[in-house]
This record gives C-alpha cells, sequence and structure tokens, in this order.
C-alpha cells in the first residue's frame, strides 16, 4: 500500500516501509510474535496493517510510527487479503491453520471489521477459497482471488458470489484499475 510518498510490503518477518523517490528502505517493523507478514492496507488516516497469516492477527502501524499487533482472532481464519473501504475493513480468510501447514488448511470466508470497534461480521456465509487478493470493484461488490484453486470470484456484499475465472494456483495479491476496466492477477507458482 502507498501511503504519502511511502511503499509499504509485507515481507515475511517485516513490515518495510520504501521511500518512493529513491526506492530505498526507510524503516522496517516487526514484533516478537510475528509469523508471517502478508497483505497490506492503509485507511485514509494514514495508518496501515498488515495481515499475520500464520497467526491469525493483524499490525497495524499508526500514524505516530507506533507499531503492534492490532487483532488476533481465529475468527479471521489466519487473514491473508486485506482491503480498507471507508470505515471498514475487509478481510479475506485462507482457511484457519496454527501448524505452520497453510497448504493443508481448510477454505476461508469474506469478512469485514469495524475499523473503529473492531466488530467483526462475515459477507460470505459459506467459505470460497483460500481467500488472497481483494480490490473493490464498486459500492457494491470486490473481486477476490483463491490462491490455491487458482480461482477469482466476484462477491457481493449481500454475501453472493460467482466465479469468474479459473486460473493455475497461485492467484495472488489482484489490482484492479476502475478507469481501464482492467483486472491484473499475478499467478506467483506460474512466474507470470
Amino acid at each position: 500500500t502507498i501511503v504519502g510518498d511511502k511503499l509499504y510490503v509485507g515481507d515475511l518477518l517485516e513490515l518495510v516501509e520504501i521511500d518512493l523517490e529513491t526506492g530505498h528502505i526507510t524503516n522496517t517493523y516487526t514484533g516478537e510474535n510475528v509469523r508471517y507478514f502478508n497483505d497490506v492496507t492503509s485507511d485514509e488516516e494514514g495508518n496501515v496493517y498488515v495481515s499475520d497469516m500464520h497467526a491469525s492477527a493483524i499490525y497495524k502501524l499508526d500514524t505516530n510510527k507506533n507499531f503492534s499487533e492490532w487483532f488476533v482472532s481465529p475468527d479471521i481464519e489466519s487473514a491473508n487479503g486485506l482491503l480498507v473501504t471507508g470505515d471498514d475493513l475487509i478481510i479475506g480468510g485462507w482457511g484457519y491453520f496454527n501448524d505452520g501447514k497453510a497448504i493443508n488448511a481448510g477454505i476461508g470466508k469474506l469478512h469485514k471489521m469495524d475499523l473503529a470497534t473492531q466488530k467483526l461480521t462475515t459477507i460470505t456465509p459459506e467459505p470460497l477459497g483460500n481467500l488472497d487478493g481483494i480490490q473493490a470493484i464498486d459500492d457494491n461488490s470486490y473481486f477476490v482471488s483463491d490462491w490455491k484453486q487458482g480461482k477469482v470470484f466476484k462477491v457481493y456484499k449481500d454475501g453472493s458470489s460467482e466465479e469468474l475465472l479459473d486460473t493455475e494456483r497461485g492467484a495472488a495479491d489482484l489490482w484492479y484499475i476502475k478507469e481501464k476496466s482492467l483486472l491484473l492477477l499475478p499467478l506467483n507458482k506460474e512466474n507470470k
């Protein structure tokens, strides 16, 4: 995610801060309980959130550069994908696991958390996949990728969904350029 002139990247055990102009790393953040950082998003105030998939946790870097575990619970199903939309954090559940073996986990749901209260609600009533990337399409729907099955879904805010693409295993963090109606989907197992 980009906040001001900085790019923030989840890199296994560190949240890495990179200066956009120079490309240099300007800071790194970690915690003693970190197990596997993954997706990163930010809110309108400039707070940065990173998922710790193997700990079923979310860490927060606030605007004063305080970094801490912000939320931890098996209810977020080993959260992988994150996306802030307005006052909500959309969370892609991978499927809860606590043995370090993500590939053997079950499948997860798409969740929504109120950023102010941390109240968690489930968007999809049934598990959808090993959820990875999340992008808002419009006010009523999201693109969501399933890394393990290589699928991309359109998920509506009412919890219904439809499969849009069936690709290869490794359908990762996607990006949607609304102005071009262009969806970019990295296939990290295929290196393309």
